[in-house]
């Protein structure tokens, strides 16, 4: 049982439950995950709210460090959401560089031939 000193905000319980649905998600699919500590990072961002709960329970002094973590985490805990799902990887953008180009894409073997056959589907454009 949540004691009465337990303090959630709307955002805290939004918060965990996105960040606890995503690593529900990713259990379910986890074959289809490429790095399984994006589940451990997600975990730990459904657990932070229930600590910065407890926090705010013992009414940090206003303007104080604390009183800034308990209102201003729900920041770190979106970037690392958003980390964690690909949407801002940049390697996830499609560049123009072929793998054998001078500069190393970082790519293994298996993924520089899916990255040549979906480039080699995509239509040419007209070149004047």
């Amino acid at each position: 049982m949540i004691e009465r000193a337990v303090r959630f905000e709307p955002v805290d319980i939004l918060t965990s439950a996105f960040a606890g649905a995503l690593v529900l998600a990713g259990l379910v699919r986890y074959g289809a995950v490429a790095d399984h500590g994006v589940l451990v990072r997600l975990g730990v961002v459904a657990l932070v709210p229930f600590a910065i709960a407890a926090l705010r329970a013992r009414k940090p002094r206003p303007g104080s460090s604390l009183d800034l973590v308990c209102d201003f985490y729900v920041v770190a805990a979106v970037v690392v959401i958003f980390d964690s799902s690909g949407l801002s990887s940049a390697r996830s953008i499609p560049t123009t560089r072929t793998p054998g180009s001078s500069r190393s894409t970082g790519r293994s073997s298996a993924s520089s031939r899916r990255w040549r056959s979906r480039v080699s589907r995509l239509p040419s454009s007209p070149t004047s």
